[in-house]
């Protein structure tokens, strides 16, 4: 048997996971954080899709979070690049990018994110 350079254990996650993980939690997501394994997407977020026709359906998307204007590393891309389901696996770089997979309407991304970053109701 080969070595498998996945699985092993992260020494880092990227300085935004923890602001991502807690904004979804706030707007009723659950979010399972896996970024300790060296390889795999960094957390999985369950919660409602919505689909054309007004359809909500639930389901869950694995997550690679990204800082900044950084890239998958080789290892990364190399996992991704084997998905068989690879809509189901995303790159984000902050909370907005995460509702958008779900298919949140832009108005409603920006109004819910604003209000749980405490950002005054300018709609009044």
């Amino acid at each position: 048997m080969g070595t498998n350079k996945h699985f092993g254990y992260a020494a880092r996650v990227d300085a935004n996971q923890e602001k991502i993980v807690s904004e979804l939690r706030k707007l009723n997501f659950d979010v399972d954080i896996i970024s300790r394994l060296k390889g795999l997407y960094d957390i999985v977020v369950s919660g409602f899709k919505y689909l054309p026709g007004c359809i909500k359906t639930q389901c869950s998307v694995r997550v690679e979070i990204k800082n900044g204007d950084k890239g998958l590393n080789e290892t990364e891309q190399e996992y991704h690049a084997k998905q068989s389901n690879k809509d189901t696996l995303i790159v984000a770089r902050s909370t907005e990018d995460v509702l958008k997979w779900f298919n949140w309407h832009p108005d409603s991304i920006e109004y819910l994110v604003n209000k749980i970053r405490g950002a005054d109701d300018r709609r009044n």
